[in-house]
């Protein structure tokens, strides 16, 4: 049974239509109000659905100089390095949760820091030992990313001792091989109080599993892309 979209007025058919507490929503309108389809509506009103929507249907601010991209880091960065400018994206497919890119000017960041669990510095964590087949991998290139248009990009501590390095107090080895990371993420600090956190790796993996060199791999990338530009 057709309807009207309680939203932007626009009539929904019988399968493209989505229900709330309190009203009916278009397809369109519930992608704006369920982050890309990432949650659900059913509990949501049509007074806090109108509230979402016309937060997140404005367009991004690109500023007059627009945002022209000269360089993509995974689904984490995009980079015009022509207008001293950087975007942070949604990363969903790493923490599973849509968020609006975020443009900032390179004179916003004063500083960043790369953060794990344990907390090691890159070295640390560069310093750890690869299996053989992470190593016999090494020369794979990452996927090339799925879309590169800009349509697409903007709308869709540790304790060394002895050769070890202890986890917790339950995760102590003597093979490093077998430490787990936890987290890694870059810390963005900006100014007017404003931070910003990349997250590389959001669950456990061991140091020796390519999932691990990956994301320190991207974590460099990442830093030296502020390095340069700052």
């Amino acid at each position: 049974m057709a309807g009207t979209c309680d939203i932007c007025g626009n009539k929904t058919g019988f399968l493209n239509q989505f229900r709330c507490q309190d009203g009916i929503l278009c397809k369109d309108c519930y992608k704006i109000v369920s982050n890309h389809y990432s949650s659900t509506i059913a509990g949501s009103s049509l007074t806090e659905l109108k509230k979402i929507h016309a937060r997140n249907s404005r367009p991004i601010e690109l500023g007059e100089d627009g945002f022209c991209i000269t360089k993509k880091i995974g689904t984490f960065l995009l980079l015009d390095q022509k207008n001293h400018k950087f975007c942070l994206l949604s990363n969903q497919q790493i923490t599973g949760t849509y968020t609006r890119p975020e443009i900032f000017r390179f004179e916003q960041l004063e500083r960043y820091e790369l953060l794990s669990e344990p907390a090691l510095t890159f070295d640390q964590l560069a310093a750890l030992p690869a299996s053989k087949n992470v190593k016999e991998n090494s020369a794979l290139q990452d996927s090339p990313p799925a879309a590169d248009r800009i349509s697409d990009i903007f709308h869709s501590a540790a304790v060394r001792s002895r050769g070890a390095f202890c986890v917790s107090q339950n995760e102590i080895s003597c093979d490093t091989r077998k430490t787990v990371i936890r987290k890694l993420a870059v810390q963005l600090h900006l100014t007017n109080g404003l931070s910003r956190e990349i997250l590389i790796i959001p669950s456990p993996v061991r140091v020796s599993s390519l999932a691990f060199r990956q994301g320190l791999k991207s974590a460099e990338e990442i830093m030296n892309a502020f390095k340069t530009q700052t």
